[in-house]
């Protein structure tokens, strides 16, 4: 499935209330119904574009906001940088009986019990709608690939802690900006350890 065709049925379940699309996590976490993933290629950042326009920064990325939805019992939430630990895999399946992960780094889970979004917040998720966590995201860096100048994950999540954070950025560990998003946004590229250009 394509990551346009994938969005516009996440779009399509979310106005309905999740019901359709709702499946069991294992299968949503394994990329999709379908378990296939389509990653985005990397587009220029801050320059121009394939059809020669330049991007300007966003100041969110589309998709369902954080919290809980009204008029439903489902609730978003997003991991940082959108890692998910074993542990927090078991929180969210206690949560709720269906989970949803979608192209925006965010989970929904249809039927949430009440009190998760407490649960979800205490083991590392974000569910304040105000949060900035989905705004960042980083390439893999330093010390998972060999062509990274900068550990861009951990200079992330201290950002993040520090409120640097207001638009939406990819931190980048070298000049091919690995998973670069191909909306607009601000490219921060390493040239060497802690320091960015861009």
């Amino acid at each position: 499935m394509s990551s346009a065709r994938h969005k516009q049925v996440v779009q399509h379940a979310f106005r309905r209330r999740l019901v359709r699309l709702a499946v069991p996590a294992t299968a949503a976490l394994a990329g999709g119904p379908g378990g296939e993933a389509s990653p985005p290629t990397p587009a220029p950042v801050g320059g121009p574009s394939d059809d020669g326009r330049a991007h300007a920064p966003a100041a969110r990325p589309a998709g369902p906001p954080l919290g809980w939805v009204p008029g439903a019992d489902a609730l978003v939430c997003a991991p940082v940088l959108g890692e998910v630990s074993a542990a927090q895999l078991r929180v969210l399946a206690a949560a709720a009986p269906r989970v949803v992960v979608t192209p925006w780094r965010t989970v929904v889970l249809s039927g949430a019990r009440a009190g998760a979004d407490a649960q979800l917040a205490a083991a590392g998720f974000v569910v304040d709608p105000a949060s900035p966590v989905p705004l960042v995201s980083a390439c893999a860096g330093r010390p998972g690939c060999a062509k990274a100048l900068a550990d861009v994950r951990a200079d992330a999540r201290a950002g993040l802690v520090a409120g640097r954070f207001t638009e939406r950025v990819h931190l980048s560990g070298c000049a091919r900006r690995c998973g670069s998003p191909r909306g607009p946004h601000r490219a921060l590229v390493a040239h060497a350890e802690g320091q960015y250009a861009g």
